[in-house]
């Protein structure tokens, strides 16, 4: 009875070992999956623990920059938030300013 084992294999069709990597797409996160070394982007490091350390570094680096980003963004979101409630107060006032005009006016012209 032969059935078809579930294990990845660990070296590539050209018998060199497979690299093992880390997917972290909103997709595939987290999932490990082999690429052979001559097809990887990075074909000067030799064993697959320095290609994932690489990947998880790049990673940090780019979540790292990305939260600097959101916090600038956030800071820039409260400045555009109290500039929206000073415009709105003015609004505010602008208009009230020229219906009382009006108000103002009506009486006079009676």
């Amino acid at each position: 009875m032969s059935s078809t084992s579930s294990i990845p294999p660990t070296e590539c069709k050209c018998g060199l070992p497979l690299l093992t990597l880390t997917s972290w797409t909103r997709e595939n996160p987290a999932r490990r999956f082999g690429v052979c070394p001559n097809k990887h982007e990075s074909s000067t490091v030799k064993d697959g623990i320095g290609v994932i350390r690489k990947n998880e570094l790049r990673s940090q680096e780019e979540l790292a920059v990305l939260q600097v980003e959101f916090a600038d963004m956030e800071g820039q979101m409260q400045q555009l938030m109290e500039e929206l409630k000073k415009s709105q107060k003015n609004a505010f006032f602008w208009k009230s300013s020229v219906i009382m005009f009006g108000v103002v006016a009506s009486f006079m012209l009676l």
